[in-house]
Formats: structure tokens, C-alpha cells, sequence
């Protein structure tokens, strides 16, 4: 793989603002086959892409992603759904027994393989020449999601996908240094001068003082909404 291979993955940014320029046929086909070559515990390949195309539809995820304007604009939409259906109905066809028990536990390896298949996708289309963002503010209303795309039982709606020819190029948003994120053995408590480091990287890339930033991250992310969210989230994938 050369350096400029290695770039789409470095140099990623997540595209908020579309032109109106359709996504190709051969373009989309291409993104789709990307996802399915993603690695896939026991090749369960445990994942449904579910392609909006309703304007009636759209209109709905828009309002239950807050009203994110890209969910609207945005050419081509897939929403990446966790599916246990398939292998399910493929193993009683042939007389196996399916292994049928709910919770997170039976959903951990499904949620990676299809979290796997919507990064491959993502790089695909960056490589296509591209851009993307994922929505998951969706799917902390899970049931509203499962009623409008018709979800039977043992498909989860995980993240939506929205993709199109980019309108600008964005900035590459801050991250922490390697040396926060990589362990050697063991875990290593996170140390205070890397928080003040990675304060100072905020300052400079929002130009906000650290005090300002945390109140608009508290205002934005609410921690009694947040709550309620992860309570509906938890109930829906517990039953």
C-alpha cells in the first residue's frame, strides 16, 4: 500500500455539506461490495444496508436525527442495520438449530462485523472520490426506526450512512496523540498533562477557551437526555 493509499484513511474527515450531483450506480454498487468484503466473525456476515429512497422516510430521519441538515441533503442514504434474520432463516431452512436468546451479549460480534462493513464502505467512498458522515442520533430512537423501516425481529437498526460528492473540504478535526491511545501489556491510567495537552489542541482548533468548549459540549449533550436515551436504547435491545 503507498502513502497516498494510506491517506484516505489518515486524512478522512466526516462531510457535512453536499452538492446536488447524484451518487453513480457503478459508484454505489462498488461502496456496497466494499462492505460485504469487511471482516466477519465466522463469515456470518450479520449486517443489512437499508437504502432510503422515499422522500417521506428521509423527511422522518431528519427529524429524528434533530434535524441534522445533511440527513436532507445528503444524495444517497443507507442505513447499516445489525442482522441476526438472515442466518437465522438460512439455519432452520436446512433443519439446524438456531441459538435464540436475547441482549447485548448475543449482539456484541454483529454490532463490530456491521460496524466493519460501514468503514469499509466509508473508505470506499472516499477512494471513489466522495464524502461522508454517519448519523447515529437515529438510533437512540430505535423503536421509531424499526417501525419505518419495517424491521422484523432480529434486525437492529445500527447507524445511518449519508453519502455524496462533497460541497467543500472540511478541516481534519482533532484527536489525541498515538501515545494517550496505545497501551503496551496493560492499561495505563490516562495522565494529566495529556489533558492539558489535548485542552490546548481544542483551544487552537475551535478557538474557544477549554471553559467555553465544556459548556457548549454540556449544552449539546445533555446528560439527562443523554440518559434517556441509552435507557430507551438499553430496553429496546434488552427484550
Amino acid at each position: 500500500m503507498t502513502s497516498s493509499q494510506l491517506n484516505y484513511l489518515k486524512d478522512r474527515c466526516s462531510v457535512r455539506n453536499f452538492t446536488e450531483r447524484e451518487v453513480e450506480e457503478d459508484k454505489f454498487e462498488e461502496i456496497i461490495k466494499s462492505g460485504q468484503r469487511a471482516p466477519s466473525a465466522g463469515n456470518m456476515q450479520p449486517y443489512s444496508f437499508i437504502v432510503i429512497q422515499g422522500q417521506e422516510k428521509r423527511e422522518r430521519l431528519y427529524e429524528l436525527s434533530e434535524k441534522q441538515n445533511w440527513v436532507k441533503e445528503a444524495p444517497l442514504l443507507i442505513y447499516i442495520c445489525v442482522d441476526l434474520r438472515r442466518d437465522k432463516r438460512f439455519t432452520e431452512y436446512f433443519g439446524g438449530e438456531w441459538a435464540d436468546y436475547e441482549g447485548v451479549g448475543r449482539l456484541l460480534f454483529p454490532i463490530i462485523d456491521a460496524s466493519l462493513a460501514a468503514q469499509n464502505m466509508v473508505t470506499a467512498a472516499e477512494m471513489l472520490g466522495l464524502g461522508s458522515v454517519f448519523v447515529g442520533t437515529p438510533s437512540e430512537h430505535p423503536r421509531e426506526v424499526e417501525d419505518l423501516l419495517s424491521l422484523p425481529k432480529g434486525v437492529y437498526p445500527l447507524v445511518l450512512l449519508c453519502i455524496g460528492y462533497p460541497e467543500e473540504e472540511p478541516d481534519k478535526t482533532y484527536k489525541w496523540n498515538s501515545s494517550t491511545v496505545v497501551h503496551y501489556d496493560e492499561y495505563e491510567e490516562l495522565k494529566e498533562k495529556y489533558i492539558e495537552d489535548y485542552a490546548e489542541t481544542i483551544e487552537e482548533f475551535t478557538g474557544l477557551d477549554i471553559e467555553e468548549y465544556m459548556e457548549k459540549i454540556q449544552e449539546h449533550y445533555d446528560p439527562e437526555e443523554l440518559k434517556e436515551s441509552f435507557e430507551r436504547m438499553n430496553r429496546y435491545f434488552e427484550e
